[in-house]
């Protein structure tokens, strides 16, 4: 009986045991969900004050479940918030596991140092962007660059044209934090097409490790220069391609024609081609009757 006796409390203390540990958890999970609703419902409140459009309040709730799904809001604050209150050398483990790779496959920080990398990663910080969010406007002045983590990202041009599309691993805004031949400025508009996670580079931040890392500043300035460079290239080959291609022709007043009537062009071509077919038949009259000359005097020739 002794040992049943002893066997049973055992089992229920290892049963209590397990019992509170799997409630510990629950209750954490649920602090953590508590937290965040109360981020949210006050965010919801801030909203409802002010009288956001409530277009603009369903993006801002889904941002913040995209992020609570994601593990980017924890504990009631965001990720940045979080990991700056670890301990330094804590938080530049964690930040080299997590973002050193992301960093290594951009391809203008492929040649650079290992230790100017290092310490760029340590002051990369973490965005989440909603579906149609614009991440930058043409001609905002450049105060930071960006590198795409997860997503897929457009480039905008004034009337709305995608000109190209972006995805992980590329990065964009170099050329305004270099301030290279002065452009500070933004030269497009970037949009989310959905759900993107970007890190940030400040421009304040990537001066002041070029200071302490020259080749890696001679190496970021002259592949940025190329990039600019190409930019440029692109830009004037596909204007003067669409000037070629859509130069406005003057109408008799003097204005410009904006539509192009497809029945004139139609009518244009059969008048060419009918003159050609003239200008084909004149041409074979002339040449017999150019050559009915020669074979008379010819014959002209023989008789005399």
């Amino acid at each position: 009986y002794i040992f049943t006796i002893v066997s049973y409390l055992i089992g229920v203390f290892i049963f209590a045991t397990i019992v509170g540990q799997v409630g510990n958890v629950i209750t954490n999970r649920n602090a953590n969900r508590l937290e965040f609703e109360r981020l949210l419902d006050g965010a919801k409140l801030y909203m409802r004050h002010h009288k956001v459009p409530r277009a603009m309040q369903r993006r801002v709730q889904r941002w913040y479940d995209y992020s609570w799904s994601r593990g980017r809001i924890q504990g009631g604050g965001d990720i940045n918030t979080a990991l700056g209150l670890l301990p330094d050398k804590l938080r530049t483990e964690l930040a080299l596991h997590v973002n050193l790779l992301t960093l290594k496959k951009v391809s203008i920080f492929k040649e650079c140092q290992p230790e100017f990398l290092h310490d760029l990663v340590l002051k990369m910080k973490a965005y989440i962007f909603t579906p149609g969010d614009l991440i930058c406007r043409k001609g905002e002045v450049a105060r930071e660059m960006f590198i795409i983590a997860d997503g897929i990202l457009e480039v905008i041009s004034e009337t709305g044209k995608v000109l190209t599309t972006m995805k992980a691993g590329d990065f964009f805004g170099e050329i305004g934090i270099l301030n290279l031949d002065g452009l500070n400025k933004r030269t497009a508009d970037v949009r989310s097409v959905g759900y993107s996670e970007l890190f940030s580079l400040s421009r304040e931040d990537v001066l002041m490790a070029m200071k302490d890392y020259p080749e890696a500043q001679e190496i970021l300035q002259s592949l940025g220069r190329k990039r600019l460079m190409d930019a440029r290239h692109t830009s004037k080959s596909g204007s003067s391609g669409s000037s070629k291609r859509g130069t406005p022709s003057p109408n008799k007043d003097g204005g410009v024609e904006d539509k192009i009537d497809p029945l004139k062009i139609v009518s244009r071509i059969k008048s060419d081609v009918s003159a050609i077919r003239n200008a084909f038949r004149r041409s074979k009259g002339t040449t017999k009757y150019m050559e009915t000359l020669e074979q008379d005097n010819f014959t002209g020739r023989k008789t005399d």
